[in-house]
C-alpha cells in the first residue's frame, strides 16, 4: 500500500494535475460506483472494497486543490488518523472511515462541477483563473492576474476559494490595508493569530505570519492589489521567500506597471516582478484577430444560469442580448462599470421592470438607457446587433 503524501499542503509540482483524478471525476459525475455507506454498513469490507477506497483516497489526494487535512475534515477524522488508515496502521474503525471516501469524493466533484441555483458559474473568466490558481498552487510560486473592472475577477476569486481552496487567505485590499505593516495585519486577522499587539511593530508582524504560513504553506490570494504601496508588494515577496506560500495577486491592468517598477526602485528590495511565474491579462484573447468577438466572457447557457437569481422568465433573445453586452462592453474597455457587471445589473433593472412578465430584449434595452444614458445606450447598439448573432452556447437556452 502506498504511503500517503506527509504534508498538510497541495502537493508538489504536478504535471497534467487534471488528468490525475479526470477518471475518479467521470466516476462522481455519473454515479457509477454505489457509495459503500449506504449498502450494508454493518457488514465488513471485503479486501476489494478497502484497496478501491484507499485507490480513491490516494488518487484525490494527487490533486494540487486538495490537501490532507482538507481530505480528512471533509470525512470527519484528523489528519493523522487518515494518514494512518492509508497507510495502514490505524487499529480504529476503518472500515466506517473508507466506506466515506467515495461518497465524499463524488460530492466533492458533484459539488465543484454544479453551481448553486444562480450563483456562481464557471465561465471563461472562471475558467482562466482557476487554471492560474491551480498551476500557482502546484509550483508553489507568485503570479498575477489583471484585467478591466466589471468581467467578474472578484466575485470569481472569492467563490474559487470557497469552494476550491477552503484553506486559502483571500483578502481585499482597502484602505486600511495598503502599506506593509497594515497588509501583515490583515494577514494576522485573518489567520485568527490572537494576542497581537496593537502597537506591534512590522518586524513582530511578519515573524508571526511566517510562523503560521511555514506550518500551512496556505496560498494568499489578495485581490485589488494594484492598491498596494509599493513596498507592501516587497513585503509579500519576503513572505513568499520565507515560507514557500504560493501567491497570487489580482486587479486591474495597472497593477502589471506597478509590479515591473519595483524593478526600479532601490528601496524595495529584491525585485518583485523577478518572482513571477504568471502574468495572464484576463481581457487579452477576448477579441478576434478580425476584430470581431473571440473569446466570450461568458456563454449564453452560462449567462442563463446566471440569470436564475432574479426568479423571473428571461425570453432567449433576451439572453443572447446581455450575453452580447458583457462581452462587447468588457473587449471595448470603455467602460469603468465594464463586461458582466453591467450586463448583470442591465438584468436586474429590466427584471425588477418585468413584474411577472418574460424579460424582452426591449427592457433590456431600456434599463441600459436607464442606466448608461441614451447617447451611451446608442453607441453600442449598432454593434450589439451585430454581434448578438455570433453569442455562443444558444442550444443552452433553446
Amino acid at each position: 500500500m502506498t504511503t500517503p503524501p506527509q504534508h498538510d499542503r497541495p502537493a508538489g509540482a504536478v504535471d497534467g494535475a487534471e488528468a490525475v483524478y479526470a477518471g475518479l471525476e467521470r466516476e462522481a459525475r455519473v454515479d457509477r460506483v454505489a457509495p459503500l455507506a449506504d449498502a450494508a454498513a454493518e457488514r465488513p469490507l471485503t479486501d476489494a472494497e478497502r484497496a478501491d477506497a484507499v485507490r480513491v483516497a490516494e488518487t484525490f489526494l494527487r490533486s494540487p486543490e486538495v490537501t490532507v487535512g482538507g481530505f480528512a475534515k471533509m470525512l470527519g477524522v484528523a489528519p493523522g488518523t487518515l494518514r494512518a488508515v492509508l497507510a495502514g496502521r490505524y487499529r480504529g474503525d476503518v472500515d466506517g472511515i473508507l466506506r466515506r471516501v467515495r461518497p465524499t469524493v463524488n460530492a466533492w466533484f458533484r459539488a465543484k462541477g454544479a453551481p448553486e441555483r444562480g450563483g456562481f458559474v464557471r465561465g471563461a473568466v472562471a475558467r482562466k483563473i482557476s487554471t492560474a490558481l491551480r498551476y500557482v498552487t502546484a509550483r508553489g510560486g507568485m503570479g498575477i492576474l489583471y484585467g478591466a473592472s466589471g468581467i467578474g475577477k472578484s466575485f470569481t476569486l472569492r467563490s474559487l476559494v470557497t469552494i476550491d481552496y477552503p484553506t486559502a487567505l483571500y483578502l481585499e485590499v482597502s484602505d486600511d490595508s495598503r502599506t506593509t505593516k497594515n497588509l501583515y495585519k490583515s494577514l494576522a486577522g485573518k489567520l485568527r493569530v490572537r494576542g497581537v499587539p496593537t502597537t506591534a511593530s512590522r518586524a513582530v508582524l511578519f515573524s508571526l505570519l511566517v510562523e503560521r504560513l511555514s506550518e500551512s504553506r496556505r496560498m494568499l490570494v489578495i485581490d485589488e492589489a494594484d492598491g498596494l504601496d509599493l513596498a507592501a508588494f516587497n513585503g509579500l515577496r519576503q513572505l513568499h521567500d520565507q515560507t514557500g506560500s504560493p501567491v497570487v495577486l489580482a486587479g486591474r491592468p495597472n497593477l502589471e506597471r506597478r509590479i515591473e517598477a519595483t524593478r526600479r526602485r532601490d528601496e524595495i528590495g529584491a525585485s518583485v516582478a523577478g518572482r513571477l511565474i504568471l502574468r495572464m491579462h484576463l481581457g487579452e484573447t477576448t477579441e478576434g484577430s478580425d476584430g470581431g468577438p473571440g473569446e466570450w466572457i461568458c456563454s449564453v447557457g452560462e449567462m442563463a444560469m446566471m440569470l436564475k437569481r432574479y426568479r423571473v422568465l428571461f425570453e432567449a433573445e433576451a439572453i443572447r442580448w446581455l450575453c452580447s453586452l458583457a462581452h462587447l462592453t468588457a473587449i471595448r474597455g470603455a467602460m469603468e462599470e465594464g463586461g458582466l457587471r453591467l450586463a448583470l445589473n442591465v438584468a436586474e433593472l429590466a427584471a425588477t421592470a418585468a413584474g411577472d412578465r418574460a424579460v424582452t430584449v426591449t427592457l433590456c434595452r431600456a434599463a441600459l438607457q436607464l442606466l448608461r444614458g441614451a447617447e451611451g445606450a446608442a453607441q453600442l447598439g449598432d454593434e450589439l446587433r451585430r454581434t448578438v448573432r455570433r453569442a455562443p452556447g444558444m442550444a443552452a437556452v433553446g
